[in-house]
């Protein structure tokens, strides 16, 4: 895992991606304090997700910087876009609890890079 801290505050949310102000992707926040933003750029981290992961195997995840989303790649026909990371299998315990989620409620992911 490649991490580093970036001395900048920010509103945005934990999983997602920071972007400078020439819209260059700077990495996924992973903690943020008063003064600094700890970023991930390859490697193991986690993400916010606008679905609900249902698999058991990781699964190919692209970033679709139209709406700022991470998505599943589930067909050659999204050529244009690329895989970005896999997102770990999710994991139910008995009680039916997602256990592949962090105390922040963000999904596990294997970033290969932005």
């Amino acid at each position: 895992m490649f991490s580093y801290s970036l001395n900048t505050t920010t509103d945005q949310e934990l999983g997602t991606v920071l972007f400078d102000a020439n819209n260059v992707a700077l990495g996924i926040i992973q903690a943020k304090s008063d003064t600094n933003v700890l970023l991930t750029v390859f490697g193991n981290c986690y993400v916010k997700l606008s679905f609900t992961c249902e698999e058991a195997t990781p699964q190919p995840i692209y970033y679709d910087s139209s709406d700022g989303q991470f998505k599943l790649f589930t067909s050659p026909d999204q050529s244009n876009n690329k895989v970005i990371g896999f997102l770990m299998g999710c994991l139910v315990d008995a009680e039916g609890n997602h256990t592949h989620l962090n105390e922040n409620g963000l999904h596990q992911m294997y970033l290969l890079g932005l």
